[in-house]
């Protein structure tokens, strides 16, 4: 059985995209033999406080597996 692997992905304004953090990470994810199940995507300013997704899926990691 594979290890699973989450992404979470963050650009501080509207004019970026998390584009190039998925393929990166989904590339280190694949050559250590991860399976990625799932990803998240944040934009957000650096002082914002707001992270619903980061919070998701931290609440989502905790999360027992059927």
């Amino acid at each position: 059985m594979s290890r699973r692997a989450a992404i979470y992905a963050r650009v501080s304004t509207g004019d970026q995209t998390c584009d190039n953090q998925f393929l990166c990470l989904g590339e280190l994810a694949e050559r250590a033999g991860w399976t990625v199940v799932q990803q998240y995507e944040e934009t957000a300013s650096g002082a914002s406080q707001a992270r619903p997704d980061l919070a998701r899926a931290r609440k989502d990691a905790t999360r027992t597996p059927l």
